[in-house]
């Protein structure tokens, strides 16, 4: 698979599940900047992915309704009243998430991909709540349990995919390293390892830990841990991209 794709997706996906994760952020219990900034991260992580995809080869009409509806959202939280920019954010999640399934046009990579994202997506966003506590001393903590709630569940949803997926492809084998003798199968059944552990056990445990932290107000530890596990679910999902490049089962 060409690198820009696959590295193309990987951004695409990112700024997809992050625009996703505002989607269960409580409207009306924090500032709208909050909304915008993430908004504009995903914009960027979106706008690269799809210029990375266009460059690559693939299907353009994706990256390029993601970035009108970016635009969009992006202009109605500026301009536009609450309606037009919570309309504007589900629209540019929708159309995000339909430009993943058009530029891997097949079930199982799309729900990988989308899901892989929405985790990625939920710690980002979930990382910068934890820092406007210290902007907003008066902001509910009920909004930090949600986020760390919201972001273990991604986890796991994405954890029982990656099993699912490995079935459904018969792959379970090369946890072991079992399929051949050869390097490469040894090296991948490595890859594989590590993101199943890394990539996925690791952080679920980690947004456990922060939903206690979160549940005792304790917002500067939740953000602590929230800082370690974003490193972990980009690794985890960068190797899954590797994986899926190198085996065509999107783990």
């Amino acid at each position: 698979m060409n690198s820009n794709p696959s590295i193309g997706l990987f951004a695409f996906s990112l700024g997809a599940g992050w625009v996703v994760s505002l989607l269960f952020v409580a409207w009306g219990k924090i500032t709208r900047k909050f909304f915008l900034m993430n908004a504009a991260f995903a914009a960027f992580f979106a706008g690269t992915g799809g210029w990375l995809l266009w460059r690559g080869g693939a299907e353009a009409y994706g990256p390029l309704g993601a970035g009108a509806a970016f635009a969009l959202l992006l202009a109605a939280l500026l301009f536009l009243p609450d309606g037009a920019a919570r309309a504007g954010l589900w629209l540019a999640s929708a159309v995000s998430l339909a430009g993943i399934a058009l530029a891997t046009k097949a079930v199982w990579p799309a729900l990988s991909i989308a899901s892989g994202g929405i985790a990625m997506g939920t710690v980002l966003s979930a990382m910068i709540l934890g820092h406007w506590y210290l902007a907003g001393p008066g902001l509910s903590f009920d909004l930090l349990v949600r986020a760390s709630k919201v972001f273990l569940g991604s986890l796991v949803a994405r954890l029982v995919l990656v099993l699912v997926v490995l079935a459904v492809y018969r792959d379970l084998g090369t946890l072991g390293g079992v399929v051949s003798n050869s390097s490469t199968a040894v090296f991948l059944s490595g890859v594989l390892w590590t993101r199943l552990v890394a990539g996925l056990a690791a952080p679920i445990v980690f947004a456990w830990m922060v939903w206690q932290c979160a549940r005792i107000k304790s917002n500067q530890s939740a953000t602590g841990i929230l800082y370690a596990t974003i490193v972990f679910v980009l690794v985890g999902e960068a190797l899954a991209q590797y994986y899926r490049a190198q085996t065509g089962v999107p783990v």
